[in-house]
């Protein structure tokens, strides 16, 4: 290896291992720096900013058109007719603030979940409860109940089985689904 660089220096006419060292540096910064050029130019052609400012993905766009997202309404409840799974996976390759704009057609609409318990209910504060399901398209879901709920929802275990239905909070980080005012549809069986 050392005589392939020496190789290199006597073809340049370098006799100081300063200049020789400096020159190196100089060629592998220009490498580098064209090898980031190219990742760079890569990441923006997949993503796009509009005039409006907002970032458009050049992927799989996984929020239907608004014409094709008619809502189902259950009594006053728009349900997303989305899985949680799917929801969480607008987070997927993208920016916390990204997958944001992503999830915010469906803030606000209501999600059914069927899964099993993952933590013991705890008081949420101000009377509200929650708990942990890991859902059976494989999301985990934070189920928040309203103050009405306790008394079904203190005598969950972990490890039940229930099916919640839960309203997609503003608060979302993409790894966990969060769910507000959610019902408790099928109270836990131990499976």
């Amino acid at each position: 290896m050392f005589d392939t660089f020496e190789t290199i220096r006597k073809a340049l006419g370098i006799e100081s291992t300063f200049a020789f060292v400096a020159a190196m540096a100089i060629v592998g910064a220009i490498m580098f720096g064209f090898a980031a050029w190219v990742v760079d130019r890569n990441a923006r052609h997949s993503a796009e900013i509009s005039v409006d400012g907002a970032l458009h993905m050049n992927r799989p766009n996984l929020v239907p058109p608004a014409s094709d997202r008619e809502q189902i309404v259950a009594g006053q409840r728009q349900l997303t007719g989305r899985t949680p799974s799917e929801l969480l996976g607008l987070y997927k390759n993208v920016s916390p603030l990204q997958g944001d704009d992503l999830m915010q057609p469906f803030k606000g609409l209501w999600v059914t979940v069927k899964g099993k318990v993952r933590t013991n209910p705890v008081d949420a504060g101000n009377g509200t409860s929650q708990f942990h399901i890991f859902a059976s398209d494989g999301a985990t879901c934070v189920c928040t109940f309203s103050p009405h709920w306790r008394n079904a929802v203190k005598r969950i275990r972990i490890g039940d089985e229930v099916t919640t239905q839960g309203q997609i909070s503003e608060g979302q980080n993409g790894s966990v689904l969060y769910l507000l005012n959610c019902d408790l549809l099928e109270p836990g069986s131990k499976v």
